[in-house]
């Protein structure tokens, strides 16, 4: 057990919400951050052309993982793909560092058939887990569908938990993180918090009839020291 309170609840077509539920998620927010996760999708058979493609790794900062287990209504779940299909389109305009990867754990018997609710224009990578490899690599993730929608860092630990679709309070805590994280990636290169050592290599003049220039090459190393604080 992770909180108990006591306040309304309302029952939506995608689950729980209302004042309650969006107190509680950030208990749960807390609990999880920096949780490590593996993803094995490298082990998992990629289902359409966006899962086939090798990822540009140096242009993902972040990976929002949607998890899809076997339990219960799997066409339920399935069906809310199209949802997270609009959000990742809405979203990737603005936080083009930001992947996605949907992880569908395919039940051991069942006519569930993923290219019924997954099709060619479906833009998030989507793996077929058919060996229950992220079950088994993630046991501290509960079986509790509200954890199965999260935010990763760039080394694959939890940032932050819960359906931004459904939970405004986990939407606006994503936007804020995305936002922390682009202006970290906007950071200048000569920027005030450690000391640059410049170095020559090369140097020259060239000369026109109308001009003369002379040019200097430089090799830039980050020295790593910070500056003293009074600066």
């Amino acid at each position: 057990k992770i909180a108990k309170e006591f306040g309304e609840m309302l029952f939506t077509h995608f689950g729980v919400s209302g004042p309650l539920i969006l107190s509680a998620s950030s208990y749960y927010v807390k609990k999880f951050a920096g949780i490590p996760v593996e993803l094995c999708i490298e082990q998992m058979k990629p289902f359409n052309e966006n899962a086939k493609v090798q990822r540009n790794v140096d242009s993902i900062s972040c990976t929002f993982v949607i998890y899809i287990d076997s339990v219960h209504c799997v066409p339920c779940k399935l069906a809310r793909l199209k949802y997270w299909k609009e959000f990742e389109i809405e979203i990737h305009s603005k936080y083009p560092y930001l992947g996605f990867i949907a992880v569908f754990e395919q039940p051991s018997k069942s006519h569930v058939l993923l290219q019924d609710y997954v099709n060619e224009e479906f833009s998030i990578p989507v793996f077929v887990d058919d060996k229950h490899l992220f079950h088994a690599s993630n046991p501290h993730i509960p079986n509790n569908e509200i954890f199965h929608s999260f935010l990763l860092d760039s080394d694959n630990n939890i940032v932050l938990v819960g359906n931004p679709i459904t939970n405004e309070r986990i939407e606006d805590l994503l936007y804020q993180l995305l936002d922390s994280i682009g202006e970290k990636k906007r950071t200048p290169l000569f920027g005030v918090s450690h000391h640059w050592q410049f170095n020559a290599t090369s140097s020259g003049m060239t000369a026109t009839s109308w001009q003369e220039t002379t040019w200097l090459t430089l090799q830039i190393h980050d020295t790593g020291e910070s500056f003293p604080k009074s600066m």
